[in-house]
């Protein structure tokens, strides 16, 4: 656990310096993290995120949002979701003048779904019904870590409180990347 716990937080790091420069990545997955092993431990390997064909450049750190969908379905943020729902202009809900987004808060999200699928070589969303992952992701009613999820993560009270930290519905409540880093770093020394 300590070894992905290590390249989790290298990974939150290089999202860190992403948003530092405004780009938001929007497609972070295990698939996207490159690792290069330089020697025998942790502290040998380079890690890098790659695939940037979904991500959106930002003019300043104020507010930002892109009102197109991006990324990975089974890693987008609820935000993200209904950006992809309010697009589909045969769906009865569409509004054009709508101008509901998603920004830097959706890479956050993304890295809750990471850390989950490095702990357990799954992705933690994954539905093959799109109703039914919709709905799990954007009603505050369905619990998000479910009884087999926090199982595949060995009922870890440590990693389970650290997902729930990361993985908030509310863009607006959902901590900061640095938030993140802080935790990551109080979570590894329990």
């Amino acid at each position: 656990v300590l070894l992905y716990m290590w390249i989790f937080e290298r990974c939150a790091l290089a999202v860190q310096a992403l948003h530092q420069r405004c780009i938001a990545h929007f497609d972070i997955k295990c698939d996207n993290i490159l690792l290069e092993q330089k020697g025998g431990d942790q502290d040998h390997f380079t890690v890098a995120i790659a695939d940037f064909g979904e991500s959106k450049t930002f003019a300043g750190l104020g507010p930002e949002s892109t009102f197109r969908s991006h990324g990975t379905a089974y890693i987008m943020s609820p935000e993200m979701l209904t950006v992809a729902m309010a697009s589909h202009k045969e769906a009865g809900h569409y509004d054009r003048r709508r101008k509901q987004g998603a920004g830097r808060a959706s890479d956050v999200w993304s890295l809750g779904c990471l850390f989950f699928e490095l702990l357990t070589g799954e992705m933690l969303f994954f539905d093959p019904n799109w109703t039914a992952f919709f709905c799990h992701i954007t009603d505050p009613k369905t619990e998000l870590i479910n009884e087999t999820a926090q199982s595949k993560m060995g009922h870890d009270p440590d990693l389970i409180s650290f997902l729930r930290f990361i993985l908030v519905r509310d863009a607006d409540r959902r901590p900061t990347i640095e938030d993140v880093l802080i935790r990551c770093r109080r979570t590894q020394e329990a």
